[in-house]
């Protein structure tokens, strides 16, 4: 019984470990240029998307003038630039 009680205390030790890894290696992929990368590539996927189907159902309608902006600092609800209105993802997964 006392081997067991050992195995489950190293078993939630490492555990331990692992998980605190892994969160670590979320905030610093977060906090990387291909996380931002795939998020505005999947971002400007889905812009795009959407000008197509609204194109197809609105065809008399320009949608010219809606365009991405030429930086990453887009602009936010509110229209203000920058980290001012932005919000804090503090998810892990």
């Amino acid at each position: 019984m006392e081997a067991r009680d050992k195995a489950v205390k190293e078993m939630k030790h490492l555990m331990g470990q692992v998980e605190g890894a892994r969160a670590v290696a979320v905030s610093d992929y977060k906090a990387s240029k291909a996380f931002e990368d795939n998020n505005l590539q999947c971002f400007y996927s889905g812009f795009e998307a959407f000008r197509k189907q609204a194109k197809e159902k609105y065809p008399d309608v320009d949608l010219t003038e809606f365009q991405l902006y030429d930086d990453t600092d887009s602009m936010n609800d509110d229209g203000r630039k920058g980290a001012e209105g932005d919000q804090t993802d503090n998810a892990t997964t």
